[in-house]
């Protein structure tokens, strides 16, 4: 009767593939949720009906550009602090990706050996 070839796996090999992992598993929530994040904008300022509005078109006019410059740099503020939330999660995702490059590389090196 001929016997096969058995091979027990390393014990740290496991424990390092496991690891690998987890940490991957981590790493892609991380990913996920900078995917997932909100633009959070401001809310629009209510209409006052005691608000006194300028006479003249010119003023009028003026008085609209203002509030659109308002409005328009508010987005942009809150589209910098998304960008800001988005790179940290991301940069905390790359370095969990790559630990877990290397905790599943050493994991096959021990198990080859």
């Amino acid at each position: 009767m001929k016997q096969g070839l058995t091979c027990t796996p390393h014990p740290i090999a496991v424990v390092l593939a496991i690891a690998g992992l987890i940490v991957g598993l981590i790493a892609a929530w991380y990913w996920l949720r900078s995917a997932r994040v909100p633009l959070d904008l401001p809310e629009g300022e209510t209409c006052d009906p005691n608000s006194i509005e300028p006479v003249e078109l010119e003023l009028k006019a003026l008085t609209w550009h203002v509030e659109q410059i308002q409005a328009s740099q508010a987005t942009w503020e809150a589209q910098v602090r998304a960008s800001r939330k988005i790179g940290r999660l991301n940069a905390i995702a790359a370095v969990l990706t790559a630990l877990a490059l290397v905790l599943s590389t050493a994991s096959a090196v021990i198990g080859a050996s």
